[in-house]
Protein backbone atom coordinates (compact mmCIF):
# COMPACT_ATOMS: atom_id res chain seq x y z
CA UNK A 1 0.00 0.00 0.00
CA UNK A 2 3.05 2.35 0.65
CA UNK A 3 3.91 1.95 -2.70
CA UNK A 4 0.64 3.54 -4.07
CA UNK A 5 2.13 6.89 -2.59
CA UNK A 6 0.48 9.73 -0.20
CA UNK A 7 -2.09 11.16 -3.01
CA UNK A 8 -3.65 7.87 -3.69
CA UNK A 9 -3.42 6.99 0.48
CA UNK A 10 -5.38 10.12 1.20
CA UNK A 11 -7.56 10.05 -1.68
CA UNK A 12 -8.85 6.35 -0.19
CA UNK A 13 -9.33 7.59 2.97
CA UNK A 14 -11.26 11.45 2.27
CA UNK A 15 -13.98 8.92 0.18
CA UNK A 16 -13.87 6.00 1.74
CA UNK A 17 -16.40 5.38 4.44
CA UNK A 18 -16.42 7.12 7.37
CA UNK A 19 -16.85 5.17 10.97
CA UNK A 20 -19.20 7.66 11.71
CA UNK A 21 -21.19 9.74 9.90
CA UNK A 22 -20.48 13.02 12.12
CA UNK A 23 -16.89 12.77 10.02
CA UNK A 24 -18.93 13.73 6.39
CA UNK A 25 -20.60 16.29 8.12
CA UNK A 26 -17.36 17.73 9.44
CA UNK A 27 -15.64 17.20 5.78
CA UNK A 28 -18.33 19.13 4.08
CA UNK A 29 -18.40 21.99 6.48
CA UNK A 30 -15.13 22.14 5.97
CA UNK A 31 -15.35 22.49 2.45
CA UNK A 32 -18.52 24.37 2.63
CA UNK A 33 -16.32 27.03 5.41
CA UNK A 34 -13.95 27.95 2.29
CA UNK A 35 -16.46 27.85 -0.66
CA UNK A 36 -18.68 30.40 1.24
CA UNK A 37 -15.75 33.29 2.05
CA UNK A 38 -14.58 32.69 -1.51
CA UNK A 39 -17.42 33.10 -3.37
CA UNK A 40 -18.06 36.23 -1.28
CA UNK A 41 -14.94 37.88 -1.58
CA UNK A 42 -14.76 37.31 -5.32
CA UNK A 43 -18.71 38.90 -5.69
CA UNK A 44 -18.17 42.08 -3.13
CA UNK A 45 -14.82 42.82 -4.95
CA UNK A 46 -16.76 42.32 -8.31
CA UNK A 47 -18.86 44.73 -6.55
CA UNK A 48 -16.71 47.31 -5.49
CA UNK A 49 -15.05 47.11 -9.25
CA UNK A 50 -18.67 48.48 -10.58
CA UNK A 51 -19.08 51.17 -8.48
CA UNK A 52 -15.69 52.13 -8.97
CA UNK A 53 -16.58 52.50 -12.87
CA UNK A 54 -19.96 53.91 -11.86
CA UNK A 55 -18.07 57.09 -10.06
CA UNK A 56 -15.69 57.23 -12.62
CA UNK A 57 -18.61 57.49 -15.20
CA UNK A 58 -20.39 59.93 -13.21
CA UNK A 59 -17.91 62.24 -12.27
CA UNK A 60 -16.46 62.23 -16.08
CA UNK A 61 -20.15 63.22 -17.29
CA UNK A 62 -19.59 66.69 -15.25
CA UNK A 63 -15.42 67.36 -14.80
CA UNK A 64 -13.54 67.75 -17.55
CA UNK A 65 -10.73 65.30 -19.17
CA UNK A 66 -8.03 67.59 -17.79
CA UNK A 67 -8.50 70.73 -15.71
CA UNK A 68 -5.77 73.22 -15.70
CA UNK A 69 -5.80 75.22 -12.20
CA UNK A 70 -3.29 77.85 -10.92
CA UNK A 71 -0.65 77.43 -7.98
CA UNK A 72 -0.36 80.63 -6.86
CA UNK A 73 -3.72 81.88 -7.09
CA UNK A 74 -7.66 80.92 -7.14
CA UNK A 75 -7.70 83.28 -10.55
CA UNK A 76 -5.75 83.86 -12.88
CA UNK A 77 -6.17 85.46 -16.75
CA UNK A 78 -7.60 83.57 -19.77
CA UNK A 79 -6.72 85.35 -22.51
CA UNK A 80 -7.47 84.19 -26.58
CA UNK A 81 -3.66 83.61 -26.75
CA UNK A 82 -3.64 81.20 -24.00
CA UNK A 83 -6.37 79.13 -25.39
CA UNK A 84 -5.32 79.58 -28.85
CA UNK A 85 -1.54 77.96 -27.51
CA UNK A 86 -3.70 75.19 -25.72
CA UNK A 87 -5.79 73.91 -29.00
CA UNK A 88 -2.56 74.04 -30.83
CA UNK A 89 -1.68 71.26 -28.02
CA UNK A 90 -1.56 67.71 -29.98
CA UNK A 91 -4.69 65.80 -29.18
CA UNK A 92 -6.49 68.91 -27.37
CA UNK A 93 -10.23 68.99 -29.05
CA UNK A 94 -12.17 71.57 -26.84
CA UNK A 95 -10.58 74.83 -24.30
CA UNK A 96 -13.21 75.70 -22.04
CA UNK A 97 -12.41 78.18 -19.17
CA UNK A 98 -14.50 78.13 -16.31
CA UNK A 99 -15.28 79.76 -13.39
CA UNK A 100 -16.69 78.08 -9.75
CA UNK A 101 -17.69 80.45 -6.90
CA UNK A 102 -20.18 80.08 -4.76
CA UNK A 103 -22.82 82.75 -3.93
CA UNK A 104 -26.10 83.14 -2.11
CA UNK A 105 -29.18 82.06 -4.26
CA UNK A 106 -32.48 84.01 -4.02
CA UNK A 107 -35.90 82.82 -5.96
CA UNK A 108 -39.20 83.88 -4.53
CA UNK A 109 -39.09 82.83 -1.08
CA UNK A 110 -36.69 80.53 -0.74
CA UNK A 111 -32.33 80.40 -0.87
CA UNK A 112 -29.58 78.69 -1.06
CA UNK A 113 -25.88 78.19 -0.71
CA UNK A 114 -25.06 77.44 -4.60
CA UNK A 115 -22.02 76.38 -6.67
CA UNK A 116 -21.78 79.38 -9.57
CA UNK A 117 -20.43 77.60 -12.44
CA UNK A 118 -19.59 80.14 -15.19
CA UNK A 119 -18.83 78.35 -18.86
CA UNK A 120 -17.80 79.53 -22.42
CA UNK A 121 -20.28 78.16 -25.54
CA UNK A 122 -17.85 75.48 -25.90
CA UNK A 123 -18.72 73.57 -22.43
CA UNK A 124 -21.48 71.79 -24.20
CA UNK A 125 -18.67 69.85 -26.13
CA UNK A 126 -16.47 69.47 -22.74
CA UNK A 127 -19.32 67.57 -21.21
CA UNK A 128 -22.34 65.89 -22.05
CA UNK A 129 -24.60 68.37 -20.29
CA UNK A 130 -27.12 68.48 -22.64
CA UNK A 131 -28.01 64.58 -22.20
CA UNK A 132 -28.14 65.34 -18.46
CA UNK A 133 -31.16 68.06 -19.50
CA UNK A 134 -34.45 66.54 -17.64
CA UNK A 135 -36.34 70.27 -18.10
CA UNK A 136 -36.13 73.14 -20.45
CA UNK A 137 -33.24 73.30 -22.74
CA UNK A 138 -29.51 74.00 -21.85
CA UNK A 139 -28.87 77.23 -23.18
CA UNK A 140 -27.07 79.71 -20.91
CA UNK A 141 -26.55 82.68 -23.61
CA UNK A 142 -29.16 83.45 -25.55
CA UNK A 143 -27.26 86.70 -27.35
CA UNK A 144 -26.64 88.75 -25.01
CA UNK A 145 -29.03 87.68 -22.54
CA UNK A 146 -28.07 85.74 -19.28
CA UNK A 147 -29.66 82.67 -18.10
CA UNK A 148 -28.87 79.67 -16.05
CA UNK A 149 -29.30 76.06 -15.78
CA UNK A 150 -29.90 74.30 -12.61
CA UNK A 151 -29.03 71.22 -11.24
CA UNK A 152 -32.33 68.94 -9.73
CA UNK A 153 -31.34 69.25 -6.60
CA UNK A 154 -31.37 73.67 -6.59
CA UNK A 155 -34.46 73.68 -8.29
CA UNK A 156 -35.96 71.57 -5.75
CA UNK A 157 -34.83 73.97 -2.78
CA UNK A 158 -35.40 77.13 -4.33
CA UNK A 159 -38.89 75.76 -6.18
CA UNK A 160 -37.50 76.96 -9.35
CA UNK A 161 -40.36 76.73 -12.18
CA UNK A 162 -39.09 77.12 -15.59
CA UNK A 163 -42.29 78.01 -17.14
CA UNK A 164 -42.66 81.10 -15.02
CA UNK A 165 -40.88 84.54 -15.82
CA UNK A 166 -39.38 84.55 -12.67
CA UNK A 167 -35.16 85.42 -11.99
CA UNK A 168 -33.54 84.31 -9.92
CA UNK A 169 -31.01 86.82 -8.33
CA UNK A 170 -27.05 86.12 -7.62
CA UNK A 171 -25.65 87.19 -4.19
CA UNK A 172 -21.83 87.61 -3.53
CA UNK A 173 -19.40 89.33 -1.11
CA UNK A 174 -18.09 92.42 -2.16
CA UNK A 175 -15.47 94.45 -0.80
CA UNK A 176 -17.22 98.50 -0.22
CA UNK A 177 -15.85 101.45 -0.08
CA UNK A 178 -14.05 102.92 2.61
CA UNK A 179 -16.56 106.34 2.44
CA UNK A 180 -19.65 103.91 2.07
CA UNK A 181 -21.82 102.81 4.77
CA UNK A 182 -24.49 101.67 2.71
CA UNK A 183 -25.84 97.74 3.25
CA UNK A 184 -25.76 97.25 -0.17
CA UNK A 185 -22.39 98.14 -0.82
CA UNK A 186 -21.76 95.22 1.07
CA UNK A 187 -22.58 93.01 -1.88
CA UNK A 188 -23.46 92.49 -5.42
CA UNK A 189 -26.05 91.08 -6.96
CA UNK A 190 -27.70 90.22 -10.25
CA UNK A 191 -30.31 88.34 -12.03
CA UNK A 192 -31.15 85.88 -14.08
CA UNK A 193 -33.38 83.91 -15.57
CA UNK A 194 -33.94 79.85 -15.19
CA UNK A 195 -34.63 77.94 -18.67
CA UNK A 196 -33.35 74.49 -17.80
CA UNK A 197 -32.54 71.67 -15.20
CA UNK A 198 -30.45 69.28 -15.73
CA UNK A 199 -29.62 65.62 -13.28
CA UNK A 200 -26.59 63.68 -12.69
CA UNK A 201 -25.96 62.91 -9.02
CA UNK A 202 -27.42 63.99 -5.90
CA UNK A 203 -24.17 65.97 -4.85
CA UNK A 204 -23.85 67.45 -8.35
CA UNK A 205 -27.49 68.74 -8.74
CA UNK A 206 -27.80 70.09 -5.13
CA UNK A 207 -24.96 71.92 -5.96
CA UNK A 208 -24.01 73.59 -9.25
CA UNK A 209 -25.80 76.15 -11.51
CA UNK A 210 -24.66 76.82 -14.80
CA UNK A 211 -24.47 80.50 -15.78
CA UNK A 212 -22.72 82.14 -18.85
CA UNK A 213 -18.94 82.92 -18.48
CA UNK A 214 -18.99 87.29 -19.10
CA UNK A 215 -22.34 86.62 -16.37
CA UNK A 216 -19.79 85.20 -14.02
CA UNK A 217 -17.06 87.59 -14.18
CA UNK A 218 -19.47 90.39 -13.88
CA UNK A 219 -20.89 90.06 -10.85
CA UNK A 220 -17.35 88.88 -9.08
CA UNK A 221 -15.77 91.45 -10.75
CA UNK A 222 -13.15 88.59 -12.17
CA UNK A 223 -13.89 89.80 -16.06
CA UNK A 224 -11.13 88.32 -18.34
CA UNK A 225 -10.35 85.42 -15.54
CA UNK A 226 -10.99 82.31 -14.37
CA UNK A 227 -10.55 79.40 -12.07
CA UNK A 228 -9.79 76.72 -14.20
CA UNK A 229 -9.53 75.46 -17.90
CA UNK A 230 -11.18 72.50 -18.84
CA UNK A 231 -9.83 70.19 -21.49
CA UNK A 232 -11.48 67.56 -23.68
CA UNK A 233 -8.84 65.09 -25.58
CA UNK A 234 -9.53 63.54 -28.84
CA UNK A 235 -10.73 60.18 -29.50
CA UNK A 236 -7.15 58.65 -30.06
CA UNK A 237 -5.18 60.72 -27.85
CA UNK A 238 -2.93 59.18 -25.04
CA UNK A 239 -4.38 61.20 -21.94
CA UNK A 240 -0.73 61.50 -20.23
CA UNK A 241 1.44 62.61 -22.97
CA UNK A 242 -1.10 65.28 -23.53
CA UNK A 243 -1.06 66.13 -19.67
CA UNK A 244 2.62 66.14 -19.86
CA UNK A 245 2.80 68.50 -22.90
CA UNK A 246 0.09 70.80 -21.29
CA UNK A 247 1.76 71.19 -18.33
CA UNK A 248 5.13 72.23 -19.73
CA UNK A 249 3.37 74.73 -21.97
CA UNK A 250 1.37 75.97 -18.57
CA UNK A 251 4.77 75.75 -16.75
CA UNK A 252 5.48 75.66 -13.23
CA UNK A 253 2.69 77.90 -11.78
CA UNK A 254 -0.15 75.87 -12.74
CA UNK A 255 -1.16 72.57 -11.74
CA UNK A 256 -2.40 69.69 -14.90
CA UNK A 257 -4.83 67.39 -13.45
CA UNK A 258 -6.98 64.25 -14.92
CA UNK A 259 -10.47 62.81 -13.79
CA UNK A 260 -8.86 60.91 -11.09
CA UNK A 261 -6.60 63.34 -9.64
CA UNK A 262 -9.64 66.07 -9.30
CA UNK A 263 -11.42 63.95 -7.22
CA UNK A 264 -8.60 62.04 -5.68
CA UNK A 265 -9.86 61.64 -2.73
CA UNK A 266 -13.00 60.07 -3.50
CA UNK A 267 -11.02 57.37 -5.24
CA UNK A 268 -8.52 56.45 -3.01
CA UNK A 269 -11.54 56.37 -0.03
CA UNK A 270 -13.13 53.97 -2.47
CA UNK A 271 -9.72 51.78 -2.86
CA UNK A 272 -9.14 51.82 0.98
CA UNK A 273 -12.50 50.41 1.44
CA UNK A 274 -11.85 47.83 -1.22
CA UNK A 275 -8.73 46.31 0.69
CA UNK A 276 -10.72 47.00 3.88
CA UNK A 277 -13.14 45.03 2.98
CA UNK A 278 -10.83 42.32 2.14
CA UNK A 279 -9.09 42.00 5.09
CA UNK A 280 -12.57 41.72 6.91
CA UNK A 281 -13.52 38.41 4.30
CA UNK A 282 -10.21 37.28 4.78
CA UNK A 283 -10.27 37.15 8.92
CA UNK A 284 -14.05 35.73 8.23
CA UNK A 285 -12.38 33.27 6.13
CA UNK A 286 -9.45 32.47 8.44
CA UNK A 287 -11.69 31.85 11.61
CA UNK A 288 -14.21 29.21 9.19
CA UNK A 289 -11.73 27.55 7.60
CA UNK A 290 -10.46 26.62 11.42
CA UNK A 291 -13.18 23.88 10.75
CA UNK A 292 -10.39 21.84 8.96
CA UNK A 293 -8.87 21.89 12.03
CA UNK A 294 -11.35 19.24 13.29
CA UNK A 295 -11.58 17.68 10.16
CA UNK A 296 -7.99 16.69 9.89
CA UNK A 297 -8.40 15.79 13.86
CA UNK A 298 -11.17 13.50 13.19
CA UNK A 299 -9.89 11.29 10.21
CA UNK A 300 -7.25 10.40 12.07
CA UNK A 301 -8.90 9.33 15.07
CA UNK A 302 -11.52 7.23 12.55
CA UNK A 303 -8.17 5.52 10.54
CA UNK A 304 -6.28 5.26 14.13
CA UNK A 305 -6.09 1.33 13.74
CA UNK A 306 -5.44 1.79 10.14
CA UNK A 307 -2.53 4.20 11.19
CA UNK A 308 -1.09 1.70 13.29
CA UNK A 309 -0.89 -0.92 9.91
CA UNK A 310 0.77 1.63 8.13
CA UNK A 311 3.41 2.16 10.82
CA UNK A 312 4.06 -2.00 11.44
CA UNK A 313 4.73 -1.94 7.57
CA UNK A 314 7.52 1.19 8.05
CA UNK A 315 5.66 3.98 7.40
CA UNK A 316 6.89 6.74 9.38
CA UNK A 317 5.14 9.98 11.42
CA UNK A 318 6.57 11.97 9.11
CA UNK A 319 4.92 9.95 5.70
CA UNK A 320 1.67 9.47 8.02
CA UNK A 321 1.42 13.94 8.28
CA UNK A 322 2.03 14.07 4.74
CA UNK A 323 -1.22 11.87 3.99
CA UNK A 324 -3.67 13.94 6.31
CA UNK A 325 -2.23 17.29 5.45
CA UNK A 326 -3.09 16.16 1.40
CA UNK A 327 -6.14 15.03 2.99
CA UNK A 328 -6.54 18.48 4.40
CA UNK A 329 -5.37 20.14 1.19
CA UNK A 330 -8.37 18.09 -1.28
CA UNK A 331 -11.40 19.12 1.21
CA UNK A 332 -9.68 22.77 1.16
CA UNK A 333 -9.28 22.71 -2.86
CA UNK A 334 -12.84 21.27 -2.89
CA UNK A 335 -14.28 24.23 -1.21
CA UNK A 336 -11.48 26.88 -2.74
CA UNK A 337 -13.08 25.15 -6.55
CA UNK A 338 -16.41 25.68 -5.60
CA UNK A 339 -16.09 28.74 -4.28
CA UNK A 340 -14.55 30.63 -7.11
CA UNK A 341 -17.26 28.66 -9.73
CA UNK A 342 -20.15 29.70 -6.98
CA UNK A 343 -18.50 33.28 -6.92
CA UNK A 344 -17.93 33.88 -10.55
CA UNK A 345 -21.29 33.00 -11.24
CA UNK A 346 -23.01 35.32 -8.82
CA UNK A 347 -20.89 37.72 -10.57
CA UNK A 348 -21.97 37.02 -13.70
CA UNK A 349 -25.86 36.07 -13.09
CA UNK A 350 -25.85 39.73 -11.32
CA UNK A 351 -23.50 41.64 -14.06
CA UNK A 352 -26.46 40.25 -16.98
CA UNK A 353 -29.72 40.54 -15.14
CA UNK A 354 -28.72 42.64 -12.05
CA UNK A 355 -31.19 40.88 -9.78
CA UNK A 356 -30.45 42.87 -6.71
CA UNK A 357 -31.20 45.62 -6.67
CA UNK A 358 -30.20 49.07 -4.62
CA UNK A 359 -33.03 50.51 -2.23
CA UNK A 360 -33.64 54.19 -1.80
CA UNK A 361 -34.28 54.97 -5.42
CA UNK A 362 -31.01 56.18 -6.80
CA UNK A 363 -31.01 58.48 -9.71
CA UNK A 364 -27.64 56.68 -11.41
CA UNK A 365 -28.33 52.80 -11.23
CA UNK A 366 -31.19 50.79 -10.24
CA UNK A 367 -28.92 47.50 -9.52
CA UNK A 368 -25.69 47.24 -7.59
CA UNK A 369 -22.79 47.23 -10.22
CA UNK A 370 -20.40 44.40 -10.55
CA UNK A 371 -16.82 44.17 -12.89
CA UNK A 372 -15.18 40.94 -12.49
CA UNK A 373 -11.33 41.33 -12.85
CA UNK A 374 -9.06 38.34 -13.19
CA UNK A 375 -7.12 39.98 -10.65
CA UNK A 376 -9.32 39.35 -7.95
CA UNK A 377 -10.28 36.26 -8.78
CA UNK A 378 -6.16 35.68 -8.75
CA UNK A 379 -6.06 37.18 -5.24
CA UNK A 380 -8.74 35.21 -3.81
CA UNK A 381 -6.98 31.80 -5.00
CA UNK A 382 -3.68 32.48 -3.79
CA UNK A 383 -4.69 34.10 -0.04
CA UNK A 384 -7.39 31.51 0.64
CA UNK A 385 -5.17 28.96 -0.76
CA UNK A 386 -2.32 30.27 1.68
CA UNK A 387 -4.69 30.37 4.23
CA UNK A 388 -5.96 27.22 3.97
CA UNK A 389 -2.45 25.16 3.51
CA UNK A 390 -1.01 26.98 6.34
CA UNK A 391 -3.96 25.66 8.96
CA UNK A 392 -3.68 22.05 7.21
CA UNK A 393 -0.08 22.22 7.75
CA UNK A 394 0.34 23.00 11.34
CA UNK A 395 -2.69 21.03 12.09
CA UNK A 396 -1.75 17.55 10.80
CA UNK A 397 1.75 18.11 12.10
CA UNK A 398 0.42 19.03 15.69
CA UNK A 399 -2.04 15.80 15.39
CA UNK A 400 -0.06 12.98 14.33
CA UNK A 401 2.68 14.08 16.31
CA UNK A 402 0.50 13.50 19.72
CA UNK A 403 -0.65 10.47 18.71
Amino acid sequence: MLLRGVPYISLRYLFSRKSHSIINIISVLSALAVTVPCAAMIVLLSVYNGLDDVLRSMYGHFDPQLKISSLTGRYFSVSEGLQDSLRSVEGVEVVSPMIDENVFAAYNDRNAIVTMRGVDSSYARLVPIEQMMIAGRYSPALGDTDRAVAGAGIAYKLGINIAVRRKIELYTYNTPSRTSFMPSSFYRKKGLQPVGIYQLDADTDSRYMLVPLRFAGDLLGKEGKATSIGLKLAPEADEKAVQERVARLMGTHFKVQNRFEQKETIFRIMGYEKIGIFFIIFMVAAISSLTLVASVVMLVADKEGQLNTLKSMGATDGYIRRIFFTQGLMISALGLTAGVVLGLGLAFVQQRWGLIGIGGGSLIIDTYPVRIAISDVVLTILSMALLNVTITYFTSKGVVRTK
